[in-house]
């Protein structure tokens, strides 16, 4: 599975168990796409859901990677049982699926997302879409670069990727998201419109992992959410930034969450003051 680029990097071994658990959480989603998968409950509203694949894969990962690390910690979207803290500092940060409306209802476009830190410095990062979804792997190593490829053991398909050169705003495309955080939507009724009048292209697709990666790869020039979690984001801000991008992240006044701007760099700033001016 490994390739010879990354045999000097320190946490070679650690992405090669990435990829082993991506592709084997990448199994389970396959074989319960298109809405096979029994609704366990709810979140934060009737659309934020999880599923008896969510609670799988997290799992199989978890398994994979407590066998290769035993002592390692984890931070993960559902509730199962695992180290939640490490002395050296060493964590792994999980989305068993993400976008998990869409993979219920048989829209193809989710993934699975790991990424793993040393004292909350992001080392690596794996965004998985398997058959079912895109077919794609997303991955970056720290300072190494970030790459695509149809699977995580397709390494014959394997290319670097970068964000686009596209710095007018009417050229740019946009990711963002819409909630139902109490007092948001007008915030976001203003936000989408302005957008819109600068002749930004708009898409909300319900998966910001892979919305990040794909800033990454060029398809569009900018993601934008006042509402993720850690693990919707971990992966993804570091393909972001080792595929040339610039990303900020801190807490959101608005919802309490993540709040996340991530971006070509060509269009960051413009982007940036029309999200303090409608959030802040």
């Amino acid at each position: 599975m490994f390739f010879s680029m990354f045999k000097d990097s320190r946490f070679s071994e650690e992405l090669t168990v990435a990829l082993e658990a991506a592709e084997k959480a990448g199994e389970i989603i396959d074989e319960y796409a298109a809405g096979k998968a029994k609704v366990e409950g709810q979140k934060s509203s009737g659309n934020d859901i999880f599923t008896e694949a969510d609670l799988k894969c997290q799992e199989v990962i978890v398994e994979t990677v407590t066998e290769a690390f035993p002592e390692d910690s984890f931070l993960a979207e559902e509730d199962l049982d695992y180290n939640e803290e490490n002395k050296d500092g060493r964590k792994w940060i999980v989305d068993p699926i993400d976008g998990t409306s869409n993979f219920q209802r048989g829209l193809e476009y989710f993934c699975t997302s790991i990424a793993f830190e040393v004292d909350g410095d992001k080392k690596l990062g794996v965004v998985y879409s398997p058959e079912k979804g895109i077919s794609k792997l997303f991955f970056a190593l720290k300072n190494k670069g970030a790459y695509r490829a149809d699977s995580p053991s397709d390494f014959d398909s394997m290319e670097g990727i970068e964000v686009s050169e596209v710095s007018e705003f009417d050229e740019s495309l946009v990711f963002s998201r819409i909630s139902n955080f109490e007092g948001e939507h007008e915030n976001q009724k203003h936000l989408w419109s302005s957008l819109a009048e600068k002749d930004f292209d708009l898409r909300y697709m319900s998966a910001g992992a892979l919305e990040l990666c794909r800033v990454a790869e060029g398809v569009g020039e900018a993601f934008m959410s006042h509402t993720e979690s850690t693990w919707d984001l971990a992966a993804g801000e570091l393909i972001v930034r080792e595929a040339g991008g610039k990303v900020e992240v801190e807490v959101s006044s608005v919802s309490g969450k993540q709040k996340i701007l991530a971006s070509n760099g060509k269009v960051h700033d413009f982007v940036e003051g029309l999200s303090e001016e409608f959030y802040e």
